[in-house]
């Protein structure tokens, strides 16, 4: 190794201690490898690619000393890094920074979009990860050298596998932010670890790669899923995307860019108006579709049928006509109620009076039903002059509002309003008259005594 003069005597020690242990048969270091996370940075609107690079061993002991001649492999590329940090002031940049984990700065703003090297803590102040780079920028470059870089832990305790930013079988090694989707390829290093079952520090050399992650988009709607298919690689398969944000991949028009439209009134037709929600799965409450014309009333939609209201009584008959659609046609209303679309005052609200004497004329003193359809023994008209007799023309000669049918059943045959010695010739001319007209008082087919009896049981009445 070609260790600078300045390197403190614990990393001469280490590199010494891996030359001897080089032939050790020390096997606890498992492999290197990244875990992928795409995300954004929110000021500039950034999509990035964050690698997070980790050495995974077989024991819970384990501790990294130092990582030693990490370099690129054939076609990687160094110079695409993006740091925010201290020394770019804390704005996204490919062209400065530092790979220093003591500069990289706000835990919430700087570290989840910067590149950075560590052993195991995360990247603090107080981060014990030292530099070694044989390069005369040392860390404070925005590329990786060329050549091969190291850096070391002091003091080695702090590399322990299952440190805060570490995995429990990990340790975690760097960081690493790349544009989204670009392909940064092979990486080699050297992995310096030592393990309390072993007196040595045993060297490790591994590889890893920072190939971006494509997912299958099935419903081709730019939007991908995990569940669908993975492949990593550097170039995009046909079909594939770099997203895996689509909640289903079976239905173009649902996924994280869909806009979902309130329906308040829960008829399954949503409104603009009544609000709306942009992202992949569906908020309780909402609806695909934005076709409501009325969103508080679950009967007035799309789907609505309305009936054609022939008379304008304000019911409507299927047989009249229909049209289904959201908002009501001229001459159209919401039911389907009327028994008579051709009579405006037979409806569902229409009152029938009872007709004892069946003759077509009601009264509403004997009694009402509310009803589209006539029922027997009832009228649509209220007001016979005459209950107790059928008189279908409703006859009144004298004017006094009460049928003729009624003041002749009195004996009052001349219809003079009183019952009286006028009414008796008009009885004696009828008399043994069979089917008489006017003269049979009591209705029973012949004018006799039973027909006089009545007129004067009726003597001097009048109505």
């Amino acid at each position: 190794m070609n260790i600078k003069h300045h390197v403190s005597q614990i990393t001469a020690i280490l590199a010494s201690l891996v030359l001897l242990a080089s032939n050790s048969a020390s096997a606890s270091f498992v492999e290197l490898y990244t875990v992928l996370t795409q995300v954004t940075e929110p000021v500039s609107g950034t999509p990035l690619d964050v690698y997070v690079l980790y050495a995974r061993f077989n024991s819970p002991n384990d501790r990294v000393e130092q990582i030693y001649a990490f370099h690129g492999l054939s076609g990687s590329v160094l110079n695409a890094f993006y740091h925010k940090d201290n020394a770019t002031s804390g704005l996204l940049s490919q062209s400065s920074g530092t790979w220093s984990p003591t500069v990289t700065g706000s835990a919430s703003t700087n570290a989840p979009y910067d590149s950075y090297v560590t052993i195991a803590a995360l990247p603090t102040l107080i981060n014990n990860t030292q530099p070694n780079w044989e390069q005369p920028l040392s860390w404070n470059r925005p590329s990786l050298p060329a050549g091969n870089c190291y850096w070391n832990i002091q003091p080695p305790v702090a590399g322990v596998v299952g440190q805060a930013g570490s995995a429990s079988d990990s340790v975690r090694i760097g960081q690493f932010v790349l544009p989204r989707g670009f392909c940064a390829g092979s990486f080699a290093m050297n992995v310096c670890n030592s393990s309390p079952s072993s007196p040595y520090v045993t060297e490790s050399y591994a590889t890893f790669s920072m190939v971006p992650t494509w997912f299958r988009d099935l419903d081709g709607d730019g939007f991908g899923a995990s569940a669908s298919g993975v492949a990593t690689q550097c170039t995009a398969p046909s079909g594939y995307v770099l997203n895996s944000t689509d909640c289903n991949d079976a239905n173009p028009v649902i996924n994280p860019t869909t806009v979902w439209f309130r329906d308040t009134d829960g008829d399954g037709f949503g409104a603009s108006a009544s609000g709306t929600a942009t992202q992949c799965t569906a908020p309780s409450g909402f609806v695909l579709n934005s076709t409501d014309c009325n969103d508080a009333n679950p009967a007035i939609n799309p789907a609505t049928v309305w009936f054609r209201d022939t008379d304008g009584d304000g019911f409507g008959a299927s047989a009249s006509g229909t049209a289904t659609q959201c908002t009501a046609p001229s001459g159209f209303v919401l039911n389907n109620t009327d028994c008579n679309d051709a009579n405006p005052a037979i409806n569902p609200t229409t009152v029938w009076f009872r007709d004892s004497d069946g003759d077509g004329f009601g009264v509403a003193a004997e009694g009402t039903i509310q009803s589209c359809t006539l029922p027997t023994g009832y009228s649509l008209i209220n007001g016979d002059n005459c209950t107790t007799i059928a008189n279908a023309n409703q006859a009144d000669i004298n004017a006094n509002g009460v049928g003729d049918a009624c003041e002749i059943a009195r004996g009052d045959l001349n219809l003079d309003g009183v019952v009286g010695g006028a009414d008796v010739p008009l009885l004696l001319n009828a008399w043994g008259s069979l089917n008489p007209t006017s003269a049979d008082i009591n209705r029973d087919g012949i004018v006799n005594g039973q027909d006089f009896s009545i007129l004067l049981s009726n003597w001097g009445t009048t109505v």
